[in-house]
């Protein structure tokens, strides 16, 4: 029995660093990011802007 290897070519190598800020999470911000595009919030963010609204409001 006789075992064949092929050669393994690697044609390019890429590296890619990326950097950015995350900035604080502002409950007034909050509200206007949960009308307009909720998938950019954490649960927990969405329950900091539920939580901001007095108890019983309709906005909550």
């Amino acid at each position: 029995m006789r075992q064949q290897t092929s050669p393994l070519f690697c044609l390019s190598l890429i590296i890619f660093n990326k950097t950015y800020t995350v900035v604080n999470f502002d409950v007034e911000q909050g509200r206007i990011i949960i009308r307009e595009n909720p998938k950019y919030l954490s649960l927990n963010e969405m329950y900091q802007v539920a939580n901001s609204y007095p108890k019983g409001s309709k906005a909550r």
